[in-house]
């Protein structure tokens, strides 16, 4: 066993504390005195600070201009779409039109074919009805 040194639980606590102040003080101190590296260091820290700033809004600059030149390619492109459907719509329409010319020239065409076949059979039928009226005679 341990010999008895007779200090207290409290005395031991007051200690301690004396102790913790004592480090906390010396601390405290340290970072008043004006340390020549110290002060280098948090003038070095400020610059990476302000180049990461300076970094960051140039980041920033960038990715808005190309949000820029990007958003304008595609005005562009759509404009291009636009114009490209505008014209064939009007190539679509020519052909159209030109499909019914054809269309009503070829319905023309066979009426005037329905017409010279029924006049062809006309005729046709006319001369057997003379024919048959000739032998009848």
């Amino acid at each position: 066993m341990r010999e008895f040194d007779g200090n207290s639980l409290t005395k031991r606590l007051e200690e301690s504390r004396r102790a913790t102040q004592a480090r906390l003080k010396k601390v405290t101190e340290a970072s008043k005195i004006d340390d020549p590296i110290a002060a280098e260091r948090k003038a070095a820290e400020r610059a990476i600070i302000q180049a990461r700033r300076t970094e960051a809004a140039a980041r920033r600059e960038a990715k808005a201009e190309a949000a820029r030149v990007l958003a304008a390619q595609e005005a562009a492109e759509k404009a291009r779409q636009i114009e490209l459907a505008q014209h064939n719509a009007r190539l679509e329409a020519q052909a159209k039109a030109e499909q019914a010319e054809l269309d009503k020239a070829a319905a023309l065409l066979a009426d005037e074919q329905k017409a010279a076949l029924a006049a062809h059979q006309k005729a046709v039928r006319d001369a057997r009805y003379a024919a048959r009226k000739r032998r009848q005679r």
